[in-house]
């Protein structure tokens, strides 16, 4: 099985809605600095 990952930044709630609804969860954020955190996602292809 594959693995495909991406990332976004965490205010964009309607992303990782849309990402959330194809499958892809979180598995990790990281804060960026105060006004950006990437949040990170995997779905198994």
């Amino acid at each position: 099985m594959k693995r495909m990952e991406q990332f976004t930044g965490f205010k964009s709630t309607r992303n990782l809605a849309l990402y959330y609804q194809l499958g892809y969860r979180i598995y990790k954020q990281e804060e960026v600095n105060e006004d950006l955190t990437m949040v990170y996602m995997y779905k198994e292809v």
